[in-house]
């Protein structure tokens, strides 16, 4: 089987960047984290 034109035409390659979903998450959260330690610092020497 041939694959789709469709799935050519989006020009996925090898050097397309694979994310981890996981490693995302893990990132986001710890974004989120420091986030709030930080407003937690702030509100408190206020």
């Amino acid at each position: 089987m041939l694959p789709s034109r469709f799935i050519q035409e989006m020009a996925l390659d090898a050097s397309t960047t694979k994310e981890d979903p996981r490693e995302k998450l893990k990132a986001l959260r710890a974004e989120f984290a420091q986030r709030v330690a930080t407003n937690k610092l702030v509100s408190q020497n206020n």
